[in-house]
C-alpha cells in the first residue's frame, strides 16, 4: 500500500494535502512509514450514516489507546478522528489527543447544517 500512496504523490504533487483511512494502529503505522501521507482519518469512532460499519468501533478509549501507541512509537502524523461524530463528543475527543474532528454526517444531516457548523466551530475554536 506504501507504494500506492507513494504513486498517489506524484501524481497530485506536493503542493496538495493526501490523508488516508485507517482503523487501527497498524493502519497508522504502515500509513506513516510511507512518509508522503499529510494525515489520517480513522475511526469509525461510532455509528454512521454515511458509510457501512464494517470495523470495530474505537470509541474515546480507542482514541486514547492509539494516540499514546503513536507517541510509544515516535509516529508524529495528524489524526482525525471520523465515523458517527456529534457535537456531543467534539470536546471529549479533542481530549483524546487527536487533531481534529470529521464531521461530515453531524452536518449534512443536521436541520440546519449551518447552525451546525457554527456549533462545532465554537468548540473547537
Amino acid at each position: 500500500m506504501e507504494a500506492d500512496f507513494k504513486s498517489i504523490r506524484k501524481q497530485i504533487g506536493e503542493d496538495k494535502t493526501l490523508g488516508a483511512s485507517a482503523h487501527s494502529f497498524e493502519d497508522i503505522q504502515r500509513i506513516s512509514e510511507s512518509g508522503v501521507v499529510d494525515y489520517v482519518g480513522c475511526g469509525p469512532f461510532s455509528i454512521t450514516e454515511t458509510k457501512p460499519n464494517n470495523y470495530r468501533l474505537l470509541g474515546l478509549e480507542g482514541y486514547r489507546i492509539l494516540i499514546q501507541q503513536m507517541a510509544a512509537h515516535k509516529i508524529d502524523i495528524p489524526v482525525l478522528a471520523v465515523g458517527g461524530v456529534n457535537i456531543d463528543d467534539t470536546k471529549a475527543l479533542s481530549d483524546t489527543g487527536v487533531y481534529g474532528v470529521a464531521v461530515s454526517g453531524a452536518v449534512n444531516m443536521a436541520k440546519d447544517p449551518a447552525t451546525a457548523i457554527k456549533a462545532f466551530r465554537n468548540i473547537l475554536y
